[in-house]
């Protein structure tokens, strides 16, 4: 290995009779240190595991050799391998696995796939996997004017809503011999399939859809659109010369108040002429067109397709750069600094570089930007310190490096792999430039984490939700530059357990597991941002708080722990010390997309004495949540909503003949990515209604989504959100002639084989 202090080790370990690695090994995620790799004394450790085999068979008990089989719900998932191949007697052996429950897909060609649960435990008897024929899919692949797509590539994205059934052709996964392409005709075939639904993502001509399909049925004709090139001259304002060489960044309109530029997803232009081509359907779009020596400009709003909108000039005004040096604290020019950009269209990360507007300084420690045309923000990092700017700011002076460092225990025992985050205690403004200032770091196998360079400013660590540990405490800290803090999560103080119980009209399938639960302590550990007057933590925690961006700041000054719950609603805190506490609980239903509203919720008030202290744990009665009502399958639901127009209606006035009901929000993308789904439903369904509930407080937000958005079905939006019983959306109900729910479903793909089940 190279002798340099930047050289850093990771490793992989895996063998056929020990528990291997599912993550690479380095000194932060459980390994050694670059020192003990030199000195010869790292030592690594492989667990004892179970170890699974068994026998792939066809229909008659004859062995088939070569069929894939894969433990986990996806094989892309980690950098281990997880897919093996049977061998002439139809055995496989699978390298030894940690006891857990777990899935096994068999996958042969000429044979249906299957998918079987798998408890991983000591002695287990070896798996006996006979298969069972497939049947056909066959789709169509059309362009918008009727024309076969040759070639379009065919994906299996999901099913039995996992990903382990795939037909990627790569070297990290064994080969399927699942088809993935469209013959010359565009026509897709796969003669073995499933008989229960697979999810394809069908692409081609810069275009792509995602289709649902199952073995046995007819014929789907999938329609791909065209590529959406925009073209025009990009120019100078005073000489209407073409620019030699300018950058164009696609911008998301999610909001009218919410841009977010695609920097990854930039392309150059030359000698003043503008060809770019249009992605994503999901949102409107609009183009920045930016050059050294000019303003930068941001072109009209405009949806895919539009034909409108396929030529567009742009004319930049000439303006100074964005120019400015990076020093020490001693005045000195600092060489080879990074320095970031945000603005209100390009959010700034520290963690996740790979869309940063940067540039590094000269020598000199210069550096410099194009005119953005709109507010900035400018941050400077390197080997001696961080510097955040806002406005034009010529000089950026480097201050030293805080540091944190740790430990993470939980019910006595140190958390190995589990995942610590700091990010700064402020108050951001929502118009104006964004930086996502959040570190992460792992913690090793004594529960010890790192950070080497935190920015000097109030910090609140603490670990996220992970199944290795029950509670993640996060411990607001007030750093000045160059301080090292040492933290100890988990480890002193009291044990807190109880178990929260859901009563009221719960639903079949609600468990607590889907849940936001936090322990707020009664007391704040750091000063509070500015502009956070009138939050008090002393007078006891209000949920309202976290709807706000001055209320989120002021609890992050308060010592708290995220409280995972069990799907039986038992729960264990660890390292509280004492004082007094609000537990707050908020459960929902198996989310799938954006969440909106817990169908239940609680505040109680938690006291933990010394006595509780020196005892080491504190037992609570169990803590009521009431769900409230949720319209199920089988209701006939009322639902109050407003037209469009601001007339009031009810789900009783669609009666009459099947309607699909489907609800969204104008700040939720995942609704956005699927209406082209609920469109092609609605053109290709006969005889079925569609109307579309948005679930925006905001009614401004949900006009203005209207007039931007393509929605040419009948819309309303529901005034209390609370009435649908969601948990997140988008979300879709089928209802009969008479009202009732026939079926409830969070993905538009699902629609069309329950739409056939239920009415055709």
């Amino acid at each position: 290995m190279p002798d340099h202090p930047d050289v850093e080790l990771s490793v992989l370990l895996s063998h056929p009779d020990y528990v291997g690695d599912t993550a690479w090994r380095d000194a932060s995620q459980g390994g050694p240190l670059m020192s003990q790799y030199r000195d010869g004394s790292a030592t690594l450790t492989l667990k004892s595991g179970v170890i699974v085999t068994g026998r792939v068979t066809d229909p008659d008990g004859k062995p088939v050799k070569d069929a894939v089989v894969i433990h986990g719900e996806d094989p892309y998932a980690v950098d281990a391998r997880m897919d093996f191949l049977t061998d002439a007697d139809g055995l496989f052996r699978l390298p030894a696995l940690a006891p857990r429950s777990t899935t096994l897909t068999v996958i042969a060609a000429g044979w249906a796939p299957q998918e079987r649960s798998l408890d991983v435990r000591p002695g287990m008897a070896p798996e006996d996997i006979r298969l069972a024929p497939g049947k056909p899919i066959r789709l169509r692949v059309v362009d918008d004017a009727g024309k076969p797509v040759p070639k379009a590539y065919v994906g299996v994205a999901q099913w039995q809503e996992k990903k382990a059934l795939h037909n990627k052709k790569h070297p990290s996964v064994h080969d399927t011999r699942v088809p993935n392409r469209a013959d010359d005709n565009g026509v897709y075939e796969w003669g073995w399939a499933p008989q229960s639904p697979v999810k394809f993502s069908v692409q081609g001509g810069g275009s792509s859809v995602a289709v649902v399909a199952a073995g046995g049925e007819l014929e789907q004709t999938v329609v791909l659109k065209g590529p959406h090139v925009v073209t025009g001259r990009v120019t100078d304002a005073r000489t209407g010369q073409p620019i030699p060489a300018f950058t164009v960044v696609p911008v998301n309109v999610f909001r009218r108040d919410f841009l977010s530029g695609e920097r990854a997803n930039a392309e150059t232009g030359r000698d003043g002429a503008l060809n770019f081509v249009v992605r994503r359907d999901d949102s409107p779009q609009r183009l920045r067109v930016e050059a050294m020596g000019y303003r930068t400009v941001t072109g009209r709003e405009f949806k895919r397709g539009d034909d409108d909108a396929r030529v567009q000039d742009f004319v930049l005004e000439p303006a100074a750069p964005v120019a400015g040096r990076v020093v020490d604290a001693n005045g000195q020019p600092v060489p080879n600094a990074e320095v970031l950009m945000a603005t209100p269209t390009e959010q700034a990360s520290l963690e996740s570089d790979w869309q940063n507007l940067k540039t590094t300084t000269d020598a000199n420690g210069r550096f410099r930007f194009a005119d953005p045309g709109e507010p900035f923000t400018l941050i400077a990092r390197g080997d001696v310190g961080f510097a955040r700017g806002d406005g034009q700011a010529p000089e950026l002076t480097l201050r030293p490096w805080a540091g944190v460092t740790g430990r993470f225990s939980d019910g006595g025992n140190p958390v190995a792999g589990a995942r610590i985050l700091l990010f700064p205690i402020r108050v951001e403004d929502r118009v104006g430039p964004t930086v996502d200032e959040a570190m992460k770091t792992q913690t090793d196998a004594e529960g010890r984490f790192s950070f080497a360079r935190v920015p000097s400013v109030r910090a609140s660590l603490g670990p996220w939700e992970d199944p290795g540990y029950r509670s993640g405490p996060a411990v607001p800290l007030d750093l000045t530059p160059g301080q090292r803090a040492e933290l100890d999560l988990g480890h002193a103080g009291a044990t807190v357990t109880g178990r929260v119980e859901l009563t009221g009209q719960r639903p079949a399938e609600l468990d607590c597991a889907y849940s936001l639960n936090n322990l707020y302590r009664r007391e704040s550990a750091v000063p509070a941002p500015q502009g956070t007057e009138g939050f008090d933590i002393r007078h006891g925690y209000r949920a309202s708080w976290i709807a706000t961006p001055e209320g989120q700041g002021y609890l992050m000054t308060v010592p708290q722990w995220f409280v995972k719950l069990a799907p039986d609603g038992s729960f264990r805190v660890s390292g509280v010390p004492a004082g007094e506490y609000d537990l707050a609980v908020s459960v929902y239903a198996k989310p799938t997309g954006c969440l909106t509203d817990p169908l239940a919720q609680a505040v109680v008030r938690v006291s933990v004495s010394e006595a509780d202290v020196e005892r080491g744990e504190v037992s609570l009665p169990d803590v009521t949540a009431d769900v409230r009502p949720v319209p199920e399958v089988g209701t006939t639901p009322t639902l109050a909503f407003l037209k469009a127009d601001g007339s009031a209606a009810t789900l009783a006035d669609i009666r009459g003949k099947p309607s699909l009901v489907h609800f969204w929000a104008s700040w939720c993308a995942p609704c956005k990515r699927q209406l082209p789904a609920v469109a092609r439903l609605r053109e290709t369904t006969a005889g079925m209604d569609v109307v579309g509930l948005s679930l925006d407080e905001d009614a401004v937000a949900w006009q203005e989504a209207l007039g931007t958005l393509t929605l040419p079905w009948p819309q309303g939006r529901v005034e209390n959100p609370a009435d649908a019983g969601l948990s997140s959306v988008p979300a879709y109900w089928l209802l009969d002639a008479s009202g009732k729910i026939v079926a409830k479903v969070y993905d538009a793909d699902e629609l069309p084989s329950l739409i056939e089940k239920h009415f055709k």
